[in-house]
Order: structure tokens, then sequence, then C-alpha cells
């Protein structure tokens, strides 16, 4: 792997859609201009590297971009990542499709993995890269968590290219923080290596001397300083990821980072899941909630609609406990995932056994369901479902630190 602290390059000398021109069927579905695309061609081509990873594929004709570059290389082959299934700005068709047009049949340096996200997979793969392209949400702080779960994967010298850095220029409005496209510039900035920048006018977005696209080269200093880009996990996020992958890439810093790191990875999803579902209000831990909701003999949920659906599928993603039961004064559906749903009837149940979940947002009906458990039983024990989703989060954070 060539060392670039040692060179001198110039991306502005660098080869366009070299070895064979990539037709206009797929560069309409680029989202690099091709400055950008000339960019990360030249540096594919004076690397040489051996295994390449991909993460955030879209359509897939940045992924043919790749591909082309290493057609005359047959050592070389690219793994591509998204968590999608399907192209967000078409669904009827599967992510990567772009590379069809390019390559009717498979194309054998090509691996694609979709439906989950890269920390899921890499750990299975057995290889190290010399090469990686992040270019995902965009927002905070998913390039981060990227960059987190695949450096233990990169070799020495490996080089990163993050795409989109000067994006968040194009926002305004700054009361949107986090939610403004900064998750690869933060990420990008807070890596320790050396930078490698085209330096044409054509690569900064709207002259403010920020690139567009750049690269860092890994070395011992990214890996002895990596603790930087885990300090930045506590800005707050722009969403709250548990459901889609934030578990895997617990996963992967336990495997692979010090137990000092995964604390701190874990307290940083702690905290923002306290920002997140407590409406960016910073509220402490309910130890008694967590105990009460784990520990209870029997937990029945009360509303049917679509607070009750996400929460059953974050359930089901995350292997933890279903509800017994399921009340509404609704009962067409009968069942919710295989929860039965009966009308509110309280005879029978044993309150100090019973854990109840209000999955109701609206906040005067939220009173009235408490106000007739209570009813019933004054020392019923009734929660929000957002403290359901803290006591998860809680103990399957907890189980991975004492794995």
């Amino acid at each position: 792997m060539l060392d670039f602290s040692q060179l001198d390059i110039n991306p502005e000398s660098f080869e366009i859609d070299v070895l064979r021109h990539i037709p206009e069927s797929v560069l309409k579905h680029s989202e690099m201009h091709e400055v950008e695309r000339r960019f990360v061609n030249g540096l594919i081509r004076l690397v040489k590297p051996r295994n390449i990873i991909e993460i955030g594929v879209s359509g897939g004709a940045g992924s043919a971009v790749i591909l082309n570059a290493i057609s005359d290389m047959p050592e070389s082959h690219l793994y591509s990542f998204d968590i999608a299934d399907k192209w967000y700005m078409d669904t009827s068709k599967d992510v990567g499709w772009v590379t069809d047009l390019m390559w009717p049949d498979d194309n054998k340096q090509w691996s694609l993995y979709t439906g989950k996200d890269v920390s899921a997979y890499v750990d299975q793969l057995n290889c190290k890269f010399d090469f990686a392209i992040i270019d995902t949400a965009h927002v905070h702080p998913v390039e981060s968590l990227n960059f987190i779960s695949v450096l233990p994967y990169l070799n020495d010298n490996a080089v990163v290219i993050f795409h989109d850095l000067a994006l968040f220029t194009r926002f305004s409005k700054f009361d949107k923080f986090p939610g403004m496209s900064l998750a690869n510039k933060l990420a990008y900035d807070t890596i320790v290596g050396k930078k490698i920048e085209p330096g044409g006018k054509e690569y900064l977005d709207f002259n403010l001397g920020i690139p567009s696209i750049g690269a860092v080269q890994i070395s011992s200093d990214t890996r002895k300083y990596v603790d930087n880009i885990f300090n930045m996990l506590f800005f707050p996020w722009a969403g709250f990821f548990v459901a889609d992958y934030i578990f895997d890439v617990a996963d992967v810093v336990r495997k692979k980072y010090s137990s000092k790191l995964l604390q701190k990875f874990c307290d940083a999803v702690s905290l923002n899941a306290r920002l997140h579902y407590n409406e960016m209000e910073y509220s402490l831990y309910n130890e008694k909630a967590m105990n009460d909701i784990l520990l209870a003999k029997e937990m029945i949920f009360y509303g049917a609609g679509k607070i009750c659906t996400s929460l059953l599928k974050f359930i089901q993603q995350n292997d933890c406990r279903n509800p017994d039961l399921i009340l509404d004064k609704d009962v067409s559906k009968h069942n919710l995932f295989g929860v039965p749903i009966k009308e509110p009837d309280f005879d029978g149940i044993d309150f100090a056994q019973t854990v109840f979940i209000v999955t109701i947002k609206d906040k005067d009906t939220v009173q009235e369901v408490k106000d007739s458990i209570k009813s019933k039983n004054i020392d019923a024990n009734i929660y929000d479902y957002k403290e359901l989703y803290l006591a998860i989060i809680y103990d399957k954070l907890s189980k991975i630190m004492k794995k």
C-alpha cells in the first residue's frame, strides 16, 4: 500500500472513466459530479487496492465507477453495503440496480450486501480492506458509526473517501441542527490521518474553500486517537438508530475496541436515547421503571395503533420480550404480530405482577387510560411507551457490556 505522507499527489491529474466508457444511462443516476468521479477513480488507480469496501450504494452508479476502475485488476474485489433493500428514489428497483446497465451478467468482482448495516456483516467477511468509500445518510452520527464499524478491518495506509463534505452549506436553518448533512464533515475532520483533497475550484462547494469530497489515510495515529470520534457521539443525534443497527455497532465495538471505549459508546447511546424519547430534554434515567418493566410477570399494552405497531417491530427486531396482551376499544384486528387484542377488562389481572405500557401519544387520552387503570388498583405499575424503549435499550447495552 502507498504511504501518501511520502507523496505529493495532484488529484487534478487523475483520469476519469478509464478502461471503458461509462454510458450516460449509468451516469445520469450518479450522485457524484464528474470531478468527484475523477477523484474516486484516480485514487483507486493509484492505490490499486485488493479489497474495497463501499458503504452506501443507493442505485449503484458509484459502484459502477469503482468496478470500472478495477476492471483490469483481477485480484481486486468490491464489497458494497446498504442498509436498504430498495432504491430510495424508486422502491420498485433494488439497491444497486444501475450496475446491471453495465454488467447485465453477474460481476465476479462485486459482492453486494443489503438489508442490514455494514456492522452486521463486516466481521463475517474475514478480510481486511485497503480502500473504503463512506457515503451514507449524512446525518449525525451515521458516518461516524460507519467509520467505527469498519476501522478495525482496515489495513494501515488504507484510504477512506468521504463524499458530500460541503453539503451542509446548502442548509440555512441552523435550528435544524444536527440534521443538516453534517455527519460526513464531522467524521472526516475528526479522524486523525493524512488528508488527501482535490485542489481545483471545481471541487469546492460555493467557493467556500471546502472540498466536496476528500480522503483520509489510515495510520497508527488514526487508531491511537480514535477516542476523538467516540467523544463526538455525545453530540445530539439527528435521529435515533436503535431499531436499525445500533446494537450491531455496539457488538463490533465490544469485539474490536477497548472496554473503555465500549463504555463510552454505551454512554453516548444512552444519553441520546434519553434526549430522543424525551423530545430533546435531558432527563435522569428511571431505574425503577426499568426494573418494574423487565421483572414484571405480565406485560400489557394499552392502545393498538401506530405507536404500538412500531414498538412491537422494535421488540421483534431486537429479540426482546413481547407483551402478553394488548387492550384496545377496537378489536377488529384480533391480534397484532401474534399478540391478542382484547377490549379493556381488568377483571382477573394480578396488578402486583403486571406492568401496563400505554402506547398512545395524545396526552389527554393517556391520562384517561391511566385514571381508568388506577381506578381498578391505585398501586398499578403504569408506564409510557418511551420508558419501555429506554428499558430495552439499557438492558441490551448492559448485556453487551457483560459479554
